[in-house]
């Protein structure tokens, strides 16, 4: 059951809760798109004897990512920490890269190095909470959504993953007030009545479903 209640919680972190944008993992602002980033005009064809910088690497692991060739992804921005460790993106994203691996001890370590460097950051916590959720860490994943949810409240994505996992814990009425402030009331029933299910909670969910069609049928 608790297998079921984590990947039921991941449908709805990982992708997207009714109503919401996609929540979950989050990716920080794309530097590659900066002017001095061309992933084309890379240390091989800007000049072989030029030190590339943090970001000229940076460039390259999203395009190798795009390309798929996400193991030397992965090697560029592990050279980037060890060559720029202040260099928060790259630990996000080398972190969601073994995320896709299912190397979820070794995310939730890179996402630890850039929250020693920048302990407020919210979308390394946030990150952080997805992957103690999959390990099934309620407890831990509530406390760094709720760190990320104060460090950006304006950023409707943590406050739902919060809810989300207040859900897996069974905290349902804390889960609907988290979810009432950041979703429409039928599809913050209608999401909760899915986790209560996935819970084992019929009655709870029967309510839930049954607020969520009222509030549809009042506001069509």
């Amino acid at each position: 059951m608790k297998r079921i209640r984590t990947r039921i919680g991941l449908a709805l972190a990982l992708t997207a809760i009714t109503g919401l944008v996609p929540l979950g993992c989050e990716s920080l602002p794309d530097y590659s798109q900066q002017p001095e980033l061309n992933p084309i005009q890379d240390e091989f064809t800007a000049g072989k004897d030029r030190v590339p910088t943090a970001q000229t690497l940076y460039s390259m692991s999203r395009l190798l990512v795009v390309r798929h060739r996400e193991a030397q992804a992965e090697y560029v921005l592990t050279r980037i920490i060890d060559e720029h460790p202040n260099f928060i993106p790259a630990y996000n994203d080398l972190a969601e890269l073994q995320m896709r691996n299912d190397s979820t001890n070794d995310a939730m370590a890179t996402l630890a190095m850039g929250l020693a460097l920048d302990p407020q950051n919210p979308v390394l916590l946030n990150n952080s909470g997805v992957c103690l959720m999959v390990s099934e860490d309620y407890a831990g994943a509530l406390d760094q959504f709720t760190a990320a949810s104060h460090a950006a409240s304006h950023v409707p994505r943590y406050h739902a993953n919060r809810g989300v996992v207040l859900a897996l814990m069974g905290e349902y009425d804390q889960a609907l007030e988290v979810l009432l402030g950041v979703l429409p009331h039928e599809d913050a029933h209608r999401n909760l009545g899915m986790i209560c299910r996935a819970n084992g909670d019929r009655a709870r969910a029967a309510d839930e479903f049954r607020f969520a069609d009222e509030s549809h049928d009042r506001h069509p």
